[in-house]
Parts: structure tokens; C-alpha cells; sequence
């Protein structure tokens, strides 16, 4: 017979309702002749001793190992057959899963956490789960991906279970009693029943004041508790969280007592609890047997689950472009997982998304017809929708993709979608965090050269857009700053007055407008730097990879950022503590969140993003300047130069007496250039490489001084 390796975080001298539960699976076990080796998680060496020496892993309660999450990497690494039993809700920070029977709590996930778990239920060959109660919440959360799975009552030596006459008004409780186990409901209960003999056996840990008439008997053996229980009247259990199975309402059921409970209780959800007293007894009388049979019968060598052999239809109809630029790494993990997934786009993206990705399969979202689920019978279509939000009508026969981690897990959108997805594809890879970037070759022909900022001021939504004011500013300092440069603005049809704006303020701007989407794209693609809000076409920018800065103001940057690996966020609202959604954001005047935003911020994350990648991009002969980073003043106090920050107040502080370091940072203070810094003494020369690696000072190639032709001649052009 094979070798278990019994992972469990908690000494069986702590005889919770888990641990009873283990205790009697580990007889039935041992009976059925495998040989189990149980490892209470106290040092990882020794785990990972017993795991390689074992057949089968039994991975249950990992939480209260030092060692949690490192363990179950250790465990996703091999492929030894893990079985995932789950005792509690692992995924869950605080273990209590009570995002889903009260609303008001949020963000209560981590999301390593939720992260790993969902990984480890991918990975077992088998996952166990306490009651009907406790798969739902874990099937809401994970989906498909938690298959194949059983649901195991609690195993319970019935046999030890007598009755006696019950002691009138009698009431028991057992186990630990804590807030979330129902400690509050217990004390209005003994409050407003005082003649009533009311018994608490466990630890208590609810910090009340108990009358007289509540006797706490502590931890005492099992044996005594069904002796007590036997000749109990009642039973009192109403836990806050979802009790994922509730042990002891089963036993004080079984030694017929009168159940005092709510419906949060997990042993209730199963058909039979507590309805049918027999069908219970022989439930929980061979749940230890079950699970070895069930053990024993698994075929590692198997795939996890069925494969769906229809055609795959995704579809995304409803959202902006820029969501679909979000959804797009889950619909690319569903197709490196399938590869003839259909997947309907915008007819806008059509062209972009087929030259990008040949191997795909696309199709235009005007020649869908979901009316009805009529290809339901050789198609399995899915309708994204659009994160956050379902649709609370999905049509008949079309699988509607749902977003259980919203509210619960602070991350990216990406994140929220792959993970939505993976609930139905549940062998997609999940490990894999790298945007799948658009391919798209610039437009050299016109553009030989990355010299141009490219800058979109508009958004969908107008109250996501940086003042127009602010805009103009923006490309007047980029253009005296570095006349060698183009300016780009990219049109908004939703804001034709914002581009007007900008079109009669400059005589020396490209506009581009009325473009298809691939040809924004080239552009894109061959700009030295994109700026713009949280929009469409700044999604397009991360899509493409292009190096951006991204302007947030009521939408957080930590789900709706760009997905550019090269983007530097300024974010407004860390100045304001109002809580953004749309009503708020349409009622809001102030806007401060994007009006306390400064032109200097701007123009120094793009210089630093410019600088960063083009000081070094040029040909070794190609001179360089330094430039100072406007958010610094310089100024001098006390015989010390003191350099600060406008934005975080942040100082440096420079001692000395040197004339000819001070006449440096002085004529770099007043804007003037510095070439050739090797020909300065070392003195200013490390003094600048302090300056650069602290940015308060850029190096840029000379050509962005050098306008290719004088500006007073350039003249708008429509591109």
C-alpha cells in the first residue's frame, strides 16, 4: 500500500473539529492499510523529508505553518500526487470567507494567497471539501479549476454516541467560541434566557462577561463531551462566518438535542441534515471509508478533468476599446490552451489583433449573432462581458463569465479577468504573469527616428482627462526644452474642442485624426514617449508596450494602469479621500484628484522616461546633455546648497566651498546645457553622477536641442 504524507499545521493535542476529523481519517487509514506519516509543519526540511519519501500528499490545514506559502511552492515544483483537503477557506487572509455572507466587508483577500490557492487546487488531484456550503463558496471563488473534488461529512465514530435523559432547558456549546464562531449570539441568548442552564466547553475567547447561570468547562475530553451532549436539552450554534462544516452540530444532532442555529452552517446544506436522522448517522459513520475509497481510486496518470471537445467561442461585446486591451492575456491563455478559440473583437481591433497574432483566430463583433444560443450545441461560448460587471441577462446557452475576485482581491483588471476565465478553462496557465504585446511594426518610412512625444488628452469619459490648460502647458515646456523633438497629439473625437484647443495654441504640432486603429498604433509604436489619461488609446500604448506616462485621477492606477512595462503613474488622488465611482466622479467639481497634478510632474516623468532610454540608445559618437529635472529647486542656506523637491519635499544637502561646482549647478539651475561632462574635474563629474542616479538631472542626446527646421516656420500638420 502506498505512503501518505498527513500535512497538518496543528498538533492533534488541540482537538479542534479538524483535528478530530484527521484523527479518524488517519485510523480508517492506517485500518485500510496505507502507511501514514503525519508531519505537524514545524520545520521545512522535515516536511519536505516526508513529502519526497511519500507516494500521496494530503495537504490539509497549511496556515498556521511558518513556512506556508514557500511549502506549497515546494509542493506545485513535483509532480507527486497532492490531495488538497480543505478544512477552513486557505484562500481566504483571515480564513473566515465572510465576503460572502456580509457585504460590507472587502478586500478581504490577499492576492499571493488567493493566487497560490487557486494554483494548488489546479494542482491536486483531488480536492475535499467539508459540505455543500463550503464547495459553493470555494466553486464561486475558483470554479472548474477546484474539479474533481468530493464533499466529506464529517467522520464521526458513532458508536460512542449514547442517550440519556435530557436535563430540561439545558444548553451546550463546544468548541472554541470567538466572534465568527457566534460569541455575540451566545450572549443575547444567555442574556435573554436566564433560566436556562447554559453550558460553554472549548476555549473562550469572547472577552464577555458571562451571568451566573453559564458554566465554562474549558477543553475536556471527547469522551465527555458526548456524555454531556447526551443528556443536553439543546444546542447552540450560530456562527458570523460560513461554518464550513459544523462537527458538533452533527454530534449534538445524532445525541438528539435541539438544534439552535442559523443557516451558516455547512452540515445543514447537505440533503439529508438535519431532516433524516438515519441517512445522517451512516453519512458521517462511513465519511472515513468514502474518502479512502475515494483515495484509492484515483489515476494520477488521468487528466484532472474532462475536456470540453467544442469549439471555443469568446466573446466581448460590451465595454471600451481599452477594456479589451485588458481582457485580451486571459483570451490568450484560453487560445495557447486551445488553439482554435474563435474570438469575436470590435471592429475597430479587427485588423489590429490579426496582424499581431496571425496564429489567432478573430472575428468582427458585428457579424456575431448572440441573440440566442443557437451554436450552444457545438460551441462553448463564453461572453466576457465586461470587468466588473455581468451581464444579469445573459442569453440562454451561452456561458456568462463571472468576477468573484471584484471587491475581494486588490490587483489589475488583467488580473480579475484571467483569473474570471480560468473558473471555466481550468487547465490555462496560471503562472505565466507577462502581457502578450501587440506586434506592429513603426512607420520608418515617415518616421525614420524615434523623435516624438506622443500625447493623447482626451478619454472616454471626460472627468478622467487632466485639464486641457495643463496639456498646452505641457508641449509649450517640451518644446522649448527640447526643440529637436516632435510633438504628436493624437485627436479625440469624444473631446473635438480639447484638440481645437491645442490645434489654434501651436504652430508646430503634428495632429493626427480620423486614423484607423493600426495606423495609431505605428504611430505609437515609434514615439519616444506616450502620455495620456486612463484611456482607450493609453491602453492601446500599453498593449503595444510603448513607454508611457499615465495620468490617474479617479480611477486607481492599481487596477486600471497601463500594461507597458516602461510607464512611470501619476497618480492625483493620494490628495484627495473621497471614495470614486461614478456618481461621485459625475458630481465632483473640484476634481482634485487630476487638478492638483502640475505640469512640472509630467514633464519630469517624461524626461525621465526619454532619458532613461535614449541617453545610451544613440551611437557612441552622438554627444549628450544634462538637463535638470524641473521638479528641483536649487537654492542656497547657511553656506550648504540645498536641493529639493516640489512634490514629496524630499532635500539633499551639499557642504562645501568649491567655486567651480557651485558655478555648475548654478548655470544648470538657469537652464543651461551641459556637454562634453568627461572634460570636466572629477569633482562635478561624480557630482552628476549623483544627479543622474538620484534624477534630479537627465542626460539626453544633443539632436533634441537641435530643431530640424527653425520653429517659427513649422506649421501644423494633419497627419
Amino acid at each position: 500500500m502506498p505512503t501518505v504524507a498527513f500535512l497538518h499545521d496543528t498538533d492533534f493535542e488541540i482537538l479542534g473539529g479538524a483535528e478530530l476529523s484527521c484523527q479518524q481519517i488517519i485510523r480508517e487509514g492506517e485500518e485500510s492499510g496505507f502507511q501514514i506519516v503525519v508531519d505537524p509543519l514545524k520545520d521545512f526540511e522535515t516536511t519536505k523529508r516526508v513529502i519526497d519519501d511519500a507516494d500521496i500528499v494530503i495537504a490539509n490545514n497549511l496556515f498556521r505553518c511558518d513556512y506556508e506559502f514557500d511549502l506549497i511552492e515546494h509542493l506545485l515544483r513535483f509532480e507527486k500526487p497532492c490531495i488538497r483537503w480543505e478544512h477552513d477557506y486557505g484562500f481566504c487572509a483571515r480564513r473566515t470567507a465572510l465576503c460572502f455572507v456580509d457585504q460590507n466587508v472587502r478586500h478581504c483577500c490577499a492576492k499571493q494567497r488567493v493566487d497560490l490557492y487557486r494554483r494548488l487546487f489546479q494542482h491536486a488531484i483531488l480536492n475535499v471539501f467539508q459540505s455543500p456550503l463550503h464547495e459553493r463558496i470555494h466553486h464561486t471563488m475558483f470554479g472548474q479549476i477546484i474539479h474533481p473534488r468530493i464533499l466529506l461529512p464529517p467522520p464521526i465514530d458513532v458508536s460512542k454516541l449514547k442517550i440519556q435523559t435530557k436535563r430540561p432547558k439545558s444548553v451546550v456549546y463546544v468548541g472554541l467560541l470567538n466572534l465568527k464562531k457566534g460569541s455575540d449570539a451566545l450572549y443575547r441568548y444567555a442574556l435573554d434566557h436566564p433560566d436556562h442552564h447554559i453550558t460553554i466547553i472549548g476555549e473562550d475567547r469572547s472577552d464577555k462577561q458571562w451571568p451566573d447561570h453559564v458554566v465554562r468547562k474549558g477543553k475536556i475530553k471527547q469522551e465527555e463531551v458526548f456524555t454531556i451532549l447526551s443528556a443536553a436539552e439543546s444546542f447552540f450554534f450560530q456562527p458570523c462566518w460560513p461554518e464550513p462544516s459544523g462537527r458538533a452540530v452533527v454530534e449534538a444532532y445524532l445525541a438528539r438535542c435541539r438544534l439552535i442555529i442559523n443557516d451558516r452552517i455547512g452540515s445543514t446544506t447537505y440533503p439529508y441534515f438535519p431532516s433524516d436522522y438515519q441517512a445522517t448517522k451512516k453519512a458521517v459513520a462511513h465519511s472515513a471509508a468514502y474518502f479512502w475509497k475515494a483515495v484509492g481510486s484515483i489515476d494520477s496518470k488521468k487528466k484532472r478533468s474532462q475536456e470540453d471537445t467544442r469549439r471555443i467561442h469568446l466573446v466581448k461585446s460590451y465595454g471600451g476599446m481599452g477594456d479589451f486591451f485588458l481582457a485580451f492575456p486571459a483570451i490568450k491563455k484560453v487560445h495557447d490552451r486551445y488553439p482554435d478559440v474563435q474570438t469575436t473583437v470590435p471592429d475597430v481591433l479587427l485588423e489590429l489583433f490579426r496582424t499581431s497574432f496571425p496564429e489567432m483566430k478573430f472575428s468582427a463583433l458585428s457579424e456575431f449573432d448572440g441573440s440566442s444560443g443557437k451554436n450552444a450545441g457545438t460551441e462553448k461560448i463564453v461572453e466576457l462581458y465586461n470587468y466588473p460587471f455581468e451581464n444579469k441577462n445573459p442569453t440562454p446557452g451561452i456561458v456568462q463569465l463571472g468576477y468573484p475576485t471584484q471587491q475581494r482581491v486588490r490587483q489589475h483588471a488583467t488580473e480579475h479577468y484571467i483569473q474570471a476565465i480560468s473558473r471555466i478553462f481550468p487547465r490555462i496557465d496560471l503562472e505565466n504573469a507577462d502581457y502578450p504585446y501587440l506586434k506592429i511594426r513603426p512607420d520608418t518610412a515617415q518616421y525614420p527616428t524615434k523623435h516624438a512625444i506622443v500625447i493623447h488628452p482626451g478619454a472616454g469619459y471626460l472627468k478622467k482627462c487632466w485639464p486641457a490648460d495643463r496639456y498646452i502647458l505641457l508641449i509649450d515646456k517640451s518644446l522649448n526644452l527640447l526643440p529637436g523633438i516632435k510633438i504628436q497629439i493624437l485627436s479625440d473625437e469624444d473631446h473635438p474642442e480639447l484638440i481645437r484647443l491645442i490645434d489654434t495654441s501651436f504652430n508646430h504640432v503634428d495632429i493626427i485624426d480620423d486614423k484607423p486603429i493600426i495606423e495609431i498604433a505605428q504611430h505609437l509604436t515609434n514615439a519616444l514617449c506616450y502620455v495620456g489619461n486612463d484611456s482607450g488609446i493609453t491602453h492601446l500604448a500599453g498593449a503595444l508596450n510603448v513607454p508611457s506616462v499615465v495620468i490617474h485621477g479617479p480611477t486607481g492606477p492599481g487596477t486600471w494602469s497601463s500594461s507597458s512595462s516602461d510607464k512611470i503613474i501619476v497618480y492625483g488622488k493620494k490628495t484627495c479621500e473621497r471614495k470614486c465611482n461614478y456618481a461621485t466622479m459625475r458630481d465632483c467639481k473640484e476634481m482634485t484628484c487630476l487638478s492638483s497634478i502640475t505640469v512640472d510632474e509630467i514633464l519630469a516623468a517624461v524626461l525621465t522616461i526619454i532619458g532613461k532610454n535614449n541617453a545610451n540608445a544613440h551611437d557612441s559618437t552622438a554627444s549628450l546633455f544634462l538637463i535638470k529635472n524641473p521638479l528641483f529647486d536649487f537654492s542656497s542656506q547657511d553656506g550648504k546648497m540645498i536641493i529639493r523637491n516640489q512634490v514629496n519635499a524630499e532635500e539633499f544637502h551639499l557642504r562645501g566651498h568649491l567655486k567651480e561646482v557651485r558655478t555648475f549647478i548654478d548655470r544648470l539651475n538657469r537652464g543651461i546645457h551641459y556637454t562634453e561632462i568627461k572634460n570636466h574635474n572629477q569633482d562635478i563629474q561624480e557630482l552628476v553622477q549623483v544627479f543622474v542616479d538620484q534624477s534630479i538631472a537627465f542626460f539626453l542626446p544633443e539632436s533634441f536641442l537641435r530643431p530640424s527646421q527653425p520653429l517659427a516656420s513649422c506649421k501644423n500638420t494633419r497627419v
